[in-house]
């Protein structure tokens, strides 16, 4: 349930009541209610962007891949987590902490979808390599 729209502080507090409400209506079945960026996801426990990236590459990452997980809220976490070493993380928006499990990643942050556009428009005109994110393109290193 995305409240981006909405007045700050009405979808704030709408937001509490849909989480209480779904965690009262959702006890003991296997599900996860997550807020996050103006947003409230209900999903299937165990069912997550982390699951399907592991899913795609259960051996880790191939020699000739470039993987680059980017995200901007709470439920991009566990893409992160499960980015195989050598892949490349980043962070779309203000800036949060990384959790410590993907400190063997490459990581940035990025201000806007903005950003995220010129580094992919960057990666595709020069090559993508593994080496990390082009140096010239708006990132920030985190």
């Amino acid at each position: 349930w995305h409240y981006r729209q909405a007045e700050p502080e009405y979808g704030a507090w709408r937001a509490r009541e849909v989480l209480v409400a779904l965690e009262e209506l959702l006890a003991g079945l296997p599900a996860d209610v997550l807020p996050g960026n103006r947003v409230v996801e209900v999903r299937a426990r165990s069912v997550n962007k982390g699951a399907y990236v592991t899913s795609l590459f259960p051996d880790g990452r191939p020699d000739d891949h470039f993987i680059l997980g980017a995200g901007d809220d709470t439920t991009d976490i566990d893409l992160y987590r499960a980015l195989p070493p050598g892949s490349i993380a980043v962070h779309v928006g203000a800036s949060q902490p990384w959790p410590r499990e993907i400190a063997q990643l490459e990581h940035y942050a990025v201000e806007d979808p903005a950003a995220v556009r010129a580094l992919l428009r960057r990666l595709a005109e020069t090559g993508a390599d593994g080496a990390g994110a082009p140096r010239d393109v708006a990132v920030h290193e985190v």
